[in-house]
């Protein structure tokens, strides 16, 4: 609604349903628990007022406290640590027998789907258009180190089986 005029308008006095202290219950809940999803914060916090998903993303995105996927099982976490606890306590000099390799795939184009937010009616406007491709162009590589700082960095073809890996 255009008014003509440049003064802020009055606001609707809706109060907040979470006030300063609500917010920080939330924020010290999820740091005492970050694998909670907002779902199971609004409700392990039955002290505080029922509000939606929303508002508790909200309080928690204020507070800093950004949604990230966790790449580690729990399983993945108790082989690592069973791995150190295994090879500890080896010499420098076993070290230096080592070889520490793993291989990575690298693209020309990201194959993962794309989200994008655009306003209603500008589904043909170029700026939300996003360009695909139809043949993904990719290289593996397998790269190793080892303890004496010698490197190497092989090209890898498309199909390879646990044969052509060793």
């Amino acid at each position: 609604m255009n008014t003509g005029n440049i003064k802020t308008l009055p606001k609707s006095d809706r109060k907040p349903i979470y006030s300063l202290r609500n917010k920080r219950l939330i924020t010290m809940k999820s740091k005492s628990n970050p694998f909670l999803t907002p779902r199971e914060l609004q409700n392990s916090l039955e002290a505080l007022p029922k509000a939606s998903i929303w508002t508790v993303r909200r309080a928690l995105n204020q507070s800093c406290l950004f949604c990230h996927k966790s790449l580690l099982t729990k399983a993945h976490i108790e082989a690592r640590i069973a791995w150190c606890k295994a090879y500890k306590h080896l010499s420098v000099e076993e070290w230096a027998k080592v070889v520490l390799s793993d291989e990575s795939r690298f693209e020309s184009y990201s194959s993962r789907p794309m989200h994008l937010r655009r306003p209603i009616g500008t589904r043909y406007v170029s700026r939300y258009i996003c360009k695909t491709v139809k043949f993904l162009i990719f290289v593996i590589v397998w790269g190793g180190i080892k303890g004496d700082g010698t490197k190497t960095l092989v090209k890898c073809p498309n199909r390879l089986d646990s044969n052509g890996y060793q």
